[in-house]
């Protein structure tokens, strides 16, 4: 938590800026369009891991379908995770966020900015309407990034429970899925140092529909945990 804090103090004036742009950004689609709303995303990340000494070593960026919408699944660690895979991504991408997580200074901002999705994990009804959401953008062209474990705690480079409903969504798509590993990706926020912190997003190759087309949303997910998992393992012997 002492880099977190250390990043609110010395970068507050950057911050109170962000919180103003992204408003400005965010209220006004007709004069700045989806790619201005995320460069300057981006830039606001950029920025933060400079302040914040977090270098992201990125893989398989070819492995990401060239054409269309998709769906992009990955492993949960903590607050980094997000920022260190939409920098990594060279296009527009949305992310679906927990509401009550959202709501927060400049998280809430930052999901304006990038029109993210917000799912109200009390509110069954809402997390449906959410998922068609994020079901017809994905076929209009989006690229979603959803984290299936809901939570991150104790998700240190080790995968909990993925709930199967983003797969259902995923399939009726009949666009590819996109597996992603994070690796260190909770250390930035959580150990109580400022030296240096290197982490890892790997690109897996997609599952496109012809090969999920005859399988259960439960079965799409346990290939895409065991691909995901086996990345790690073999991330973890080099």
């Amino acid at each position: 938590m002492l880099r977190f804090f250390y990043l609110i103090v010395i970068s507050f004036p950057i911050i109170i800026f962000f919180v103003i742009a992204s408003h400005i950004y965010a209220c006004n689609p007709k004069k700045f369009d989806e790619k201005q709303c995320f460069c300057l995303a981006k830039r606001m990340i950029y920025i933060l891991k400079k302040i914040s000494r977090i270098e992201t070593a990125v893989s398989g960026l070819e492995n990401l379908p060239k054409d269309g919408g998709y769906m992009m699944i990955s492993n949960h660690q903590g607050k980094y995770d997000a920022l260190g895979i939409m920098y990594a991504h060279e296009t527009p991408c949305q992310v679906v966020m927990d509401l009550k997580k959202s709501k927060m200074i400049v998280a809430n901002e930052y999901i304006m900015m990038v029109h993210g999705k917000r799912l109200d994990r009390t509110n069954p009804r809402q997390q449906i309407r959410t998922m068609q959401e994020v079901e017809q953008d994905i076929k209009q062209g989006k690229k979603i990034l959803i984290f299936p474990e809901a939570g991150y705690t104790n998700n240190k480079n080790m995968i909990q429970c993925f709930y199967p409903t983003p797969f259902k969504y995923a399939k009726r798509t009949r666009r590819p899925i996109v597996p992603i590993v994070i690796y260190d990706s909770w250390k930035p926020f959580t150990i109580n140092s400022i030296r240096k912190i290197k982490t890892q997003v790997h690109f897996l190759k997609p599952l496109n529909y012809d090969e999920i087309q005859d399988l259960s949303a439960e079965q799409i997910r346990d290939i895409v945990v065991d691909r995901i998992q086996d990345k790690l393992n073999q991330i973890a012997v080099l």
